[in-house]
C-alpha cells in the first residue's frame, strides 16, 4: 500500500530537514554537471526545493524541474544564503551559457516537453513516489534527446528489488 505524502504541508520545513552539507552539495552540482555535460539542458524530475538542481545549475547546466507541489516550488525559488538567485526563462533554450533553473508544476508521467528535449533527464529520491511509475519513464525516455543520460538517484532500500522493478 503506497503512503501520499503531502509535500506542499512539508515544504516549509523540508530543506532545513533534508539540506545537504555545503560540502556535500559543493561536490553534487560537478558530479552530476560532468555525467550530463557542460551546458547541458537537464530536466529534473520531483525537484522539490531545489536542493540538487540549484548546485547542477550553479555548475553550468541549464536546469529545468518540475514538480507537483506548488509550495515546494515557491521554497525553490526563495533566495537561499548559500546559492543564486533563480534565472527563468520562458523555453529551455539550447547553446546558452547562461546559468539557468527553471521552475515548472507539472505531473512526471505527462511532461509538457516535446520529444528529445533534454541531454539528461535526473530523477532523486522520486520513483518510488509516483503511482504510475512506468509512464513516467517512459516519459524520460521521450523527451530525452537519442544519447542521452537519465540518471536515477537511489530511491529503494534494496536496490536488488529497485533493479528488479526497472527490468519489469
Amino acid at each position: 500500500m503506497a503512503i501520499e505524502i503531502k509535500f506542499d504541508k512539508i515544504a516549509a520545513s523540508y530543506s532545513a530537514q533534508r539540506a545537504h552539507p555545503h560540502a556535500v552539495s559543493a561536490q553534487i552540482g560537478p558530479a552530476i554537471a560532468q555525467m550530463a555535460g557542460y551546458n547541458a539542458l537537464v530536466l529534473e524530475l520531483g525537484v522539490g526545493t531545489g536542493r540538487i538542481a540549484w548546485p547542477v545549475a550553479q555548475a553550468g547546466c541549464r536546469v529545468v524541474g518540475i514538480d507537483l507541489a506548488r509550495d515546494m516550488l515557491r521554497v525553490a525559488q526563495e533566495p537561499q544564503s548559500d546559492r543564486g538567485e533563480p534565472g527563468e526563462r520562458e523555453e529551455p533554450e539550447k547553446n546558452s551559457s547562461a546559468f539557468t533553473l527553471q521552475l515548472l508544476q507539472g505531473d512526471v508521467a505527462r511532461l509538457p516537453f516535446a520529444d528529445h528535449t533534454f541531454d539528461a533527464v535526473l530523477a532523486v529520491h522520486v520513483l518510488h513516489l509516483i503511482p504510475d511509475w512506468r509512464g513516467a519513464l517512459a516519459e524520460v525516455a521521450r523527451v530525452l534527446r537519442p544519447g542521452g543520460t537519465f540518471i536515477q538517484g537511489r530511491d529503494w532500500r534494496d536496490p536488488e528489488s529497485a533493479a528488479e522493478r526497472l527490468r519489469a
